[in-house]
């Protein structure tokens, strides 16, 4: 009787404690939203789900499948990203020093995957052309979009403004008014 009634306490605080939007399927990796939006939920292949957070100040888009600026994601409503209406103030120009290029793989990512992931941190790469980034899992690159007159910056590993993000690949501010 005992063992029934610990149970059932702890089938209650496992219910209780999950916070994430969605239910898990067992055999699936789907990746769901959870209620506090820096954060995400990833269900393992017996269907349960373990809660992760976003790098610091991103939050997760469900339709993205990723962590992303806040700009790009309605907090009422994890599943639609929201891209602001007014546009940004152009910086002014800065010169950066040369440094020598890192390797860019028959993907079009820069940079190498790390052969393992950490338990509450995604690694994103550059990719070749400004429009898109790559997604690293288990050492292998996943190419994503950004979402549409956005790029990829690099140095916030977030899709951005095109003016802000600092892209100097396929695509680039420069290229867009030849």
């Amino acid at each position: 009787m005992k063992f029934l009634v610990l149970l059932m306490i702890g089938l209650l605080d496992a219910t209780y404690a999950s916070r994430c939007i969605g239910e898990c399927n067992i055999l699936s990796d789907d990746l769901l939203a959870h209620e506090e939006c820096d954060k995400y939920c990833e269900c393992t292949l017996l269907g349960d789900a373990i809660e992760y957070s976003c790098e610091h100040g991103l939050h997760f888009s469900f339709e993205l499948q990723d962590c992303v600026h806040p700009l790009l994601v309605n907090c009422g409503d994890v599943s639609e990203p929201s891209i602001p209406t007014s546009p940004p103030t152009i910086p002014p120009s800065t010169s950066l020093p040369v440094t020598p290029s890192p390797p860019v793989d028959n993907n079009g990512c820069i940079g190498k995957c790390p052969l393992i992931n950490l338990p509450d941190y995604t690694i994103h790469l550059a990719h070749k052309e400004c429009k898109k980034f790559c997604k690293c899992n288990w050492g292998q690159p996943i190419v994503k979009n950004c979402p549409e007159n956005l790029h990829f910056n690099n140095e916030s590993k977030t899709c951005d403004y095109i003016f802000t993000a600092n892209c100097t690949g396929i695509g680039h501010i420069e290229n867009l008014f030849k």
